[in-house]
């Protein structure tokens, strides 16, 4: 029976604490109000700290108005904060209340608004930390360091930004972030009983508490057990040994993946007519036309707070150029069942936009948002890097994709700061300005050691990881290293 080593142990604080430093970054370089609805979040925050589940007659001001500031011009301050009087006023808007809020409530200092939202970002960078540290331990070497990774690429810039806010979708990203090695190794019995139970503990708990954070988690959750079924049956299971050499074995658990899909997909279908924005009816031809826009805003094509954080070019274009690279290298080398799989998860990351803005007659750009689907980018891409590292003859290959990908997480996170500092119309490297409220804050340091301390906890987590990597360990049985099973 294996138990934890003392070198997952130690992979596993190294990570966890790198890891957080990374997102704590992330949580301080942006003001409060700043992530998608966050006047709306931090109301019923609010509300569920100071009036439980009773009715919320009154709030701050400036928790109603919280994030005003940012819906305008990212090329000026805004500064408007500052003025907001110390009243009350009644809520605006209050969302379901559910274990997400009642947990950072906790958190809320009635006398300090911008403390409040700190510690709560604080928290979620912690649990981001402490969930990838658990993964680690009961993970192989090489499923933790593709996951590791893989968290690294897809989270610039728009997977740190909602993870490090108090936005609802914070605990979904980080719970399918993780997904793929839990169900990877689900099935794997060789591991000690510990291992064993801690893994099935971690996706049944996580999965019903993130389900009441937003129901949409069910749908990512059958997307990954569907399209990694042959996997979980066939990788790790000591009573699936026999079958491994069986062809029709391995056809039929393609065969019922594929199948399975195609439901998913018809039930998608008729399940994404969500909202009504107009009676005349946009064009189909239009809509796949434009429908890329919103994969490449999952890397940064978009811009964040309220899209109006535009990201430099540089920042987009060379992750998606990791993502890509890692993806048809991966496809180069993967089996049949592994090329299935990542086509039908690709396949799910184009049809669920586009049903649902052509169910909902939208147009691209209109209410759906990449990050409704970014927790599907966690499986391709830790999947691709798993088949890359299989095949991966000499550790040099990493160093490009290194390099990149530190780059644009040091441009995303330096934009980041200078839109909530002088603004994206002024440049300044210092990150100066003496009327920007946000960095008047106390107990942080100023906007350039933060970025210095993130972006050297990224880059000293890729030089580890690099250092622990094998570069001719094989990840699957060697019998499915081959194109064909």
């Amino acid at each position: 029976m294996k138990t934890i080593s003392n070198q997952s142990i130690k992979d596993a604080f190294m990570i966890g604490v790198l890891t957080f430093l990374i997102s704590a970054g992330w949580a301080l370089v942006s003001p409060p109000g700043s992530s998608p609805d966050e006047d709306a979040h931090f109301t019923t925050i609010w509300c569920q700290s100071e009036y439980g589940s009773k009715s919320c007659a009154e709030v701050p001001l400036g928790v109603v108005e919280l994030g005003k500031c940012y819906f305008l011009d990212a090329d000026a301050l805004p500064t408007c904060q500052e003025e907001i009087p110390n009243t009350g006023a009644k809520p605006e808007r209050i969302l379901n209340q559910n274990l997400f809020y009642l947990t950072l409530s906790k958190f809320i200092d009635t006398q300090n608004i911008e403390k409040s939202i700190i510690l709560m970002r604080i928290f979620n960078a912690l649990i981001l930390a402490l969930l990838v540290s658990s993964i680690v331990l009961i993970s192989s070497q090489k499923v933790a360091y593709a996951t590791v990774l893989g968290i690294m690429i897809v989270n610039i810039p728009l997977g740190y930004f909602i993870i490090s806010s108090i936005n609802s979708s914070a605990w979904p990203f980080i719970f399918t972030s993780i997904l793929f090695p839990l169900f990877y190794n689900l099935m794997n019995w060789r591991s000690s009983i510990l291992k064993s139970v801690i893994k099935i503990f971690l996706l049944i708990i996580l999965f019903i508490i993130c389900q009441r954070v937003r129901p949409d988690i069910s749908l990512f959750v059958a997307i990954y057990f569907i399209t990694l079924l042959p996997f979980i049956f066939i990788f790790e299971a000591e009573w699936a040994k026999n079958f491994r050499s069986t062809k029709f074995y391995n056809s039929l658990l393609l065969t019922i993946s594929i199948i399975l899909s195609f439901i998913l997909v018809v039930f998608t279908w008729n399940r994404s007519n969500l909202v009504s924005f107009r009676d005349f009816e946009i064009s189909a031809l239009e809509t796949i036309s434009r429908i890329p826009s919103i994969i490449t805003g999952v890397f940064g094509g978009w811009g964040l707070g309220s899209l109006e954080v535009r990201m430099p070019s540089i920042n987009y274009v060379l992750i998606l150029f990791v993502f890509l690279a890692l993806l048809f290298r991966g496809l180069k080398f993967s089996n049949i069942s592994q090329t299935t799989s990542l086509l039908l998860q690709l396949m799910f990351a184009f049809l669920i936009p586009l049903f649902v803005i052509i169910q909902s007659n939208l147009k691209v750009g209109e209410w759906f948002q990449p990050r409704y689907i970014l927790p599907i980018f966690y499986g391709i891409t830790i999947h691709a890097i798993m088949i890359n590292l299989n095949n991966l003859d000499r550790k040099i290959q990493l160093v490009p994709i290194a390099v990149i990908s530190i780059i644009s997480f040091a441009f995303a996170l330096y934009t980041t700061a200078r839109r909530y500092t002088i603004g994206l119309g002024n440049f300044d490297l210092n990150l100066k300005n003496d009327s920007s409220w946000w960095w008047d804050f106390q107990l942080l340091p100023n906007p350039i050691t933060i970025i210095f301390i993130s972006c050297l906890s990224y880059s000293m987590l890729w030089v580890y990881l690099y250092k622990r990597i094998k570069p001719t360990s094989m990840l699957f049985p060697q019998e499915f290293s081959k194109k064909t099973n």
